[in-house]
């Protein structure tokens, strides 16, 4: 009989391989692996770091605590290396943002070191602003602010986007540009041009990522969980079980229809033509256009549904900004730099949807999953007469929105949360938990 993955020990024996800490002046390095007390790394689909907070017991190096030895300042460059159950080690390079002590005696104390990517430290630099002006696609663009400007060293995964866009740095911040572009991209695959925009930039232990909001939801589960009671379902659907599950996190109407979630109205005032344009955007008239991850949007009140709840006004750049030399910029005069029509709002609702069904779950530690992955999650109906039928509103397809393992010297687990822009689960080939 196979053995059910609700008897699964992969929480139990993880291991701490390395916390290596190097002097800033490079005289130095020390290994803290020996006093490791807990271990909590994160990943964030809405953040510009992978972090580590990583705790410590400090017994004292001849005399000295590590802090007074190496000694910390911040800054330090530092290596961990740790495993999950499976014995799947994940190998993460950081610096020092923070020294907390969290206690101390006379004969030792216990530290948190908080630490965040080297792209965030750099982001802070001068020479990291972007002050030059940017012609093209805006993917092209997020590369060259990625390896120019933040000197980014890890394996970049750029998504080709549809439109260009000229602009000029400002001497903003990289980071601050990277996320702003993303709001100005339109996806070249998955999303219809008119229907969708909206990308994100997001990173994970070794990636940076460029991503479309459609392409994110269009990806297939790399992994499937349950949450039963159940030990007699079929062990080969599923990777492993859900330990709890936490659905109190939901975006309220409210806020859904203050932030144009559903039904937006773009005002654009052409100051070449004089022109005033008032453009509806529906949530449901660009179904077709859109790759998302449940079955349908919600179904609002019909109180609620005959009027926009978002308006946005823009004047267009008719003429800003033309590629080429003047002949050509003269003959460039009426085309349009920022295609508002076809961008903005459509990103707005898209950024605004993403959020529409959330819930969090805790596993065994598993070091494969990462933020901007999608997985799926079977859940029984609570009507125990269906016979092990799963509840469709909640199972399905989910985004990894966060994520964060926690080790200590004998458990890892890992919780997620978990995103998508609609409701209902799509058809797939099984709708039981059990054969």
């Amino acid at each position: 009989m196979a053995k059910s993955i609700l008897d699964s020990t992969a929480s139990l024996n993880p291991s701490v391989l390395m916390a290596k800490i190097k002097s800033n002046d490079g005289k130095k390095t020390i290994d803290l692996k020996d006093g490791f007390v807990t271990l909590q790394y994160g990943e964030h689909l809405f953040g510009d770091s992978v972090d580590i907070a990583f705790a410590y017991s400090d017994t004292g190096v001849r005399g000295l605590s590590v802090s007074e030895d190496l000694p910390i300042y911040r800054t330090e460059d530092i290596r961990f290396k740790f495993a999950d159950g499976t014995g799947l080690v994940l190998d993460v390079s950081l610096n020092v943002d923070k020294i907390e002590k969290i206690s101390s005696n006379t004969t030792n104390s216990n530290v948190m070191l908080h630490c965040v990517s080297e792209e965030l430290m750099r982001n802070e630099l001068v020479d990291a602003n972007v002050e030059i002006r940017y012609d093209g696609r805006v993917s092209d663009s997020i590369r060259k602010i990625c390896e120019d400007n933040l000197k980014i060293t890890k394996k970049l995964f750029i998504e080709e986007s549809a439109n260009n866009f000229n602009f000029l740095g400002n001497g903003h911040k990289s980071l601050y540009t990277l996320n702003w572009l993303s709001k100005h991209a339109i996806p070249s695959r998955d999303g219809k041009t008119g229907d969708s925009a909206g990308c994100l930039f997001y990173e994970n232990y070794n990636v940076i990522y460029f991503k479309s909001i459609d392409g994110l939801f269009a990806q297939k589960p790399i992994k499937k969980f349950t949450f039963t009671n159940n030990p007699k379902f079929n062990t080969v659907e599923f990777d492993g079980a859900i330990l709890r599950m936490d659905e109190d996190k939901q975006a309220n109407a409210l806020s859904q229809l203050r932030i144009g979630a559903y039904d937006t109205k773009l005002v654009t005032f052409d100051p070449r033509t004089r022109q005033y344009v008032e453009i509806e955007d529906k949530a449901e008239s660009s179904v077709k256009g859109t790759t998302t991850a449940g079955k349908n949007l919600p179904i609002l009140n019909e109180k609620f549904k005959s009027e926009s709840s978002r308006k946005t006004f823009m004047m267009t750049d008719t003429g800003s900004m033309p590629t080429g030399d003047t002949k050509e910029q003269v003959a460039k005069n009426n085309k349009k730099n920022f295609d508002v029509e076809n961008v903005l709002n459509q990103a707005i609702r898209r950024y605004n949807q993403i959020l529409s069904q959330q819930i969090s779950i805790t596993i065994a530690g598993d070091f494969s999953l990462h933020v901007g992955d999608t997985i799926s999650i079977s859940k029984p109906s609570l009507d125990e007469s269906r016979g092990g039928n799963i509840d469709k509103f909640t199972s399905g397809k989910y985004l990894i929105t966060d994520l964060c393992h926690y080790l200590t010297p004998t458990e890892v687990f890992t919780k997620l949360s978990l995103a998508r822009d609609t409701f209902n689960r799509k058809s797939e080939r099984r709708d039981t938990l059990t054969k």
